[in-house]
């Protein structure tokens, strides 16, 4: 009897087991797969990832073009200026490393709630990226939606795309940074030159007025010549701002320098600083919108004075004139109103 109850509970540890190991089976079919390899969505791109020579995004009523040129990529939309490999390069490693999570909805009628609706459609969010080679060939391409982070894998991110030529919306793992504004793909910041530093300003105006704001020394407060009969300097608040005309420049878009030409009446404006830095600007608005070019240069005579914990100003000009030279740059409109600033701006009436 007792060998009988022994070979019984034998033989239900063996059954329960059983049961157990199915249990497990079952759930880990039914578990997310984080641990499983998924599949490339772009299983060959990893091999020609460095043929791509043109990236074009399409969204929101924008399209910007990324172009690799012999001296690195540059932006089609902003004249041709220098794009910032830093901000391109990972969206391109991106694009080979995005794995298929599984499957979404084929009804255009919900793309909407994924982001992954036509591009050119009204309202739409989504954006549509295109790589090509050199000889126009398209690598890949894709509709971006919106960015999901997984529950069960709060370290990885997840993407809603679509492949362009099919119904199928996907989740993916992985993250792009995808945007059809033209600032978002070039340094906007373009110098600074500390208020402090500054000595004096010239604006010249095509009618003729010339306007002067300058001081003796740091730390003194400007004044402004010629002062109108009947009229006295603003107040020194509005004056010391004038000091801030090239503090933090950055810009809001660029121009090819060949492709613009300035109107004869333009303002022209020197702004030079207590170490010798000379800055000379040209400044129009046209079309609702600021054009301004810089070029720097060194008054020796000044460098006899400048301080021995100061910038280099040589290099600091050769610096500003590789960023700004052959480029013509629309401004934050306050920045430009200092630049051109005229008599009655900087005076009022006694």
């Amino acid at each position: 009897m007792a060998g009988m109850r022994t070979r019984n509970l034998v033989i239900l540890a063996a059954v329960t087991l059983i049961i157990i190991i199915v249990a497990v089976a079952a759930s880990l079919s039914r578990a997310p797969q984080s641990g499983k390899e998924k599949t490339l969505l772009f299983p060959e791109l990893k091999d020609t990832i460095n043929n791509t020579s043109e990236v074009i995004i399409r969204g929101q009523g924008r399209t910007v073009t990324l172009l690799k040129q012999d001296i690195g990529w540059s932006v089609k939309e902003a004249g041709g200026y220098p794009a910032d490999f830093d901000r391109l390069k990972p969206l391109l490693v991106g694009m080979t490393t995005l794995r298929i999570v599984e499957q979404k909805t084929r009804n255009p009628e919900l793309y909407p709630r994924l982001g992954v609706e036509d591009p050119d459609s009204p309202g739409a969010a989504s954006h549509l990226l295109v790589l090509k080679d050199d000889s126009g060939q398209t690598l890949a391409e894709l509709i971006v939606g919106k960015s999901r982070r997984d529950a069960a894998s709060p370290d990885k991110d997840g993407l809603y795309v679509r492949l362009p030529d099919q119904d199928q919306s996907l989740l993916v793992e992985g993250q792009l940074t995808v945007t059809s504004q033209i600032t978002d793909w070039f340094n906007q910041r373009l110098f600074s030159i500390a208020p402090d530093r500054i000595r004096s300003m010239v604006i010249r105006h095509p009618d003729g007025e010339t306007v002067t704001v300058s001081r003796e020394e740091k730390g003194d407060g400007f004044s402004v010549e010629p002062v109108p009969e009947g009229r006295k300097p603003q107040s020194e608040i509005i004056l010391t701002r004038m000091g801030t005309v090239l503090e933090n420049t950055f810009a809001l878009n660029v121009a090819s320098a060949e492709d613009f030409t300035f109107p004869g009446d333009h303002v022209r404006a020197t702004i030079r600083t207590f170490d010798g830095l000379v800055t000379e600007v040209q400044a129009v608005r046209k079309d609702d919108r600021n054009y301004v070019a810089f070029r720097f240069s060194v008054n020796e005579s000044r460098m006899s004075t400048e301080e021995e914990d100061g910038p280099d100003v040589r290099e600091q000009a050769d610096k500003f004139n590789k960023t700004a030279s052959g480029w013509v740059f629309t401004l934050p409109d306050h920045r430009y109103d200092l630049m051109t600033r005229t008599l009655n701006d900087l005076t009022r009436p006694q």
